[in-house]
């Protein structure tokens, strides 16, 4: 009963991890479109500044917080 009680938990605790390896790869690709569009189109057009890919990250997390929460409406 034990042993089936820690394969169990053990194949949970995986999905849980491969979960989350995948909204952190998401955000990241995300964030690397974020960053290449930006330092593609913004700098050349209105002479802005360009990003670093963090920055595109942040900029991506902080649309999506702001589309789930003004997009309910």
């Amino acid at each position: 009963m034990k042993n089936a009680l820690m394969k169990n938990a053990l194949k949970i605790a995986a999905i849980g991890v491969g979960v989350v390896a995948l909204v952190v790869g998401l955000v990241a690709l995300g964030g690397l479109i974020v960053w290449a569009l930006w330092n593609a189109l913004v700098p050349p057009l209105v002479n802005g500044p360009s990003i670093t890919f963090v920055q595109g990250v942040l900029i991506n997390v902080a649309l999506g917080v702001v589309g789930a929460v003004f997009g309910r409406r």
